[in-house]
Formats: C-alpha cells, structure tokens, sequence
C-alpha cells in the first residue's frame, strides 16, 4: 500500500511537471536511496531532479504549487537543471551522475528531445 501511495504521489508530481512546464519538460529523475533500492517505505524521502530545456523566472513561479505539494508530503525540494547545465555539470559531479546513469529505472520520465 504504501508503495502506490509513493507511485500516486510521483505520477501526479509528473503530470503536474508536463502541465506546467510543457515541452520545455526535458526529464525527471529519481536519484537516491529510492532508486537505489535502499529506501524504507515511509520513512525515506524521494529525491528529484528535473531537468528543462531552459529555466526562467517564471517557470520556476508557475512549478510552486506542485513543489509546495511535494513538500507537504515529506520529500525535500527537486533539484533543477537546465539540460546543457547537466551536461556541463557531469565534471563537477562524476560520482552522483555514474550512480544516475547506471540505475537506469531512476528516469521516471524523459521526454523526446525536441527537433
């Protein structure tokens, strides 16, 4: 039970992510115990990343209420990242994005690039 609960949670975080932030949506990316298999089931927190293809002001404005929601349910803020800077953090961070990389079912959702 407490696992779809966590899924609930995720799904609607998402869909609220997509309404939101539209095609400027690149990926979001569960990161963490949770995707490492290691988390205790209501006791863990879910740690996000989302990455769009630019951020704005206003992007993070119109992603409040579905980040005060989040919060509400226990989980720390998601980390936000525009795509070009995930690509030139990965020097910075080559420890957490290998650990990223190698659970590939910790990309919850990834949005074909645009063309």
């Amino acid at each position: 039970m407490a696992k779809t609960i966590v899924q609930e949670a995720l799904s609607g975080l998402i869909n609220d992510l997509r309404a939101t932030h539209g095609d400027n949506l690149a990926s979001v990316v569960l990161y963490g115990s949770a995707a490492a298999g290691d988390h205790i089931e209501l006791q863990s927190d879910y740690n996000l990343l989302i990455s769009l293809h630019r951020i704005t002001p206003e992007d993070l404005r119109l992603a409040q209420p579905a980040m005060r929601e989040w919060r509400r349910l226990g989980h720390p803020l998601p980390v936000y990242f525009t795509v070009e800077e995930l690509s030139d953090a990965a020097d910075v961070f080559p420890i957490e994005f290998h650990q990223m990389a190698m659970r590939e079912s910790c990309c919850l959702e990834k949005i074909p690039s645009r063309s």
